[in-house]
């Protein structure tokens, strides 16, 4: 940045409008990205348009705002012109009635925001040495001018910054509130340091619910993204895209992304994996394939036998075939005797409930 320019000077800046973050060099996006800011880099942007994560099908269309002085980038607005409200986690269906019982058309409508990402962060982001007011306005204006020769209704900043909300605020743009819940972690040394945070009660339940998952047989790994096989995110990519599916909603990302973000900003990307008694996927499922064709069979044999033993019972089975298939260690004889012993038991407390019940009945009536 030229020296002459001074802290609080407004800078003479050339705004354009960029249909794909790549027409912009990777290096020059994120040189204005402040803290490192995952979805604010140009690695995310990017895989977002270039596996069709936005773009007409979804009604994200990328419009963002660059700003230049001279050759240099200085500013940068993400902003995407949108033809519905699906993916921003604000919930404006009472403004799109309003404006159709006007006659009016709410669609399409200017949205700067990350697309399926509720994340407070910059949306006018500047290079180091810039303040935010010296370009704001500028920046305003040329958004203004681009909501007209899109025919757009209106113009949205979504989860900005506290600096950003009270200077727009003072360019005109009304203020929108909303609630978030956000656990903060308060400098904890450990889980139970966090746990002693918290109320007796509440301890408790957490330390249950923590031993319900070890006994379960539920095992976890935590990988980051460079860290993470093809096959592994083929995987999560499909329990990604049913989760959707069964609240029957969209799922907008997809397979190629997760690997392409994986691949690009591993170090900024976790994906935690959890197997089922140490099972991986392909296990698991054999593992349960062959419990469905036990469950079959068993059902099958107490259809067949339901004349001769009707009070057939799982651990029948399980004897029968201990007696049957090789390496037997009891003999078919013993397995019959135990088994006819068994239902006469369970016939008798049959009976028993029985005369117990009638008896019951008469007595009432």
């Amino acid at each position: 940045m030229s020296d002459e320019l001074e802290q609080g000077d407004e800078i003479p800046l050339r705004i354009e409008v960029c249909e794909q973050i790549d027409e912009i060099a990777v290096l020059q996006w994120n040189g204005l990205v402040r803290d490192n800011h995952p979805f604010l880099k140009h690695e995310f942007l990017s895989a977002l348009e270039c596996h069709n994560c936005v773009g007409p099908t979804f009604g994200w269309l990328p419009k963002h705002l660059v700003a230049w002085h001279g050759e240099v980038l200085v500013a940068a607005m993400p902003l995407y012109l949108k033809h519905n409200s699906y993916g921003e986690f604000v919930f404006d269906h009472a403004w799109a009635d309003a404006y159709q019982r006007h006659g009016m058309s709410y669609y399409p409508k200017l949205v700067s925001a990350i697309p399926y990402t509720p994340a407070t962060g910059e949306r006018v982001m500047t290079a180091a040495g810039i303040s935010l007011d010296q370009i704001l306005p500028q920046f305003y204006q040329r958004a203004v001018e681009l909501t007209a020769e899109l025919d757009a209704s209106s113009l949205h900043l979504l989860f900005v910054t506290e600096t950003e909300s009270r200077l727009m605020g003072s360019l005109g743009m009304m203020e929108r509130l909303g609630v978030q819940f956000h656990w903060r972690n308060r400098e904890y040394d450990s889980f139970e340091d966090f746990l002693a945070s918290l109320t007796a009660k509440r301890r408790k339940n957490i330390r249950r619910e923590r031993r319900l998952v070890r006994e379960a047989g539920l095992r976890f790994r935590v990988l980051s993204g460079d860290e993470v096989t093809a096959e592994e995110w083929r995987i999560f990519s499909r329990f990604y895209a049913k989760t959707f599916e069964e609240r029957y909603s969209l799922a907008t990302l997809n397979e190629g992304f997760f690997i392409e973000i994986g691949r690009t900003m591993g170090n900024h990307v976790i994906l935690v994996l959890a197997y089922y008694q140490a099972r991986k996927w392909k296990s698991w499922h054999h593992h349960m394939a062959l419990v469905m064709m036990a469950m079959l069979f068993m059902l099958e044999e107490r259809i067949v036998q339901k004349d001769d033993h009707p009070l057939l019972s799982c651990s029948d089975i399980e004897s029968l075939l201990r007696a049957f298939l090789p390496r037997r260690d009891i003999e078919r004889d013993e397995i019959l005797r135990q088994m006819t012993k068994r239902h006469r038991k369970r016939q008798a407390a049959i009976d028993s409930q029985y005369r117990k019940q009638t008896l019951e009945q008469s007595v009432a009536g």
